[in-house]
């Protein structure tokens, strides 16, 4: 997996913004409800920057600790290790990303960048 460096820019007023470069490494699916999907991230880098974009009005559960994903199964608190709909995760090399969402059918995007603050 060729991914592009992860670089920040400048603002208007020459300050550090969190302004990704594009990258090419991205996937994008469209889930079915209950059946989860995966990505695992290349060994090129020690730390990849992840960020998810979901489709509008849809839950999707994202679990980075090697699990498959899984959705709320009761009407109280429990602990878990999935993560509703995150915006984005700083990753490490060889990390499993699994997602399932809840929705009948969900649109998801997922872009990769090289590096990050680790």
């Amino acid at each position: 997996m060729a991914t592009a460096a992860l670089k920040f820019a400048k603002d208007a007023k020459g300050d550090n913004t969190y302004a990704p470069l594009p990258t090419t490494t991205m996937y994008k699916a469209e889930l079915t409800n209950g059946t989860a999907d995966s990505i695992t991230l290349a060994s090129a880098a020690d730390f990849y920057t992840v960020s998810f974009v979901f489709q509008p009005g849809t839950s999707c559960w994202v679990d980075v600790t090697g699990a498959v994903a899984v959705g709320p199964s009761t009407a109280s608190f429990v602990t878990t290790t999935a993560r509703l709909n995150p915006a984005s995760y700083l990753l490490p090399a060889g990390a499993v990303i699994s997602i399932v969402t809840e929705s009948a059918t969900a649109q998801v995007s997922v872009a990769i960048w090289q590096g990050g603050n680790s």
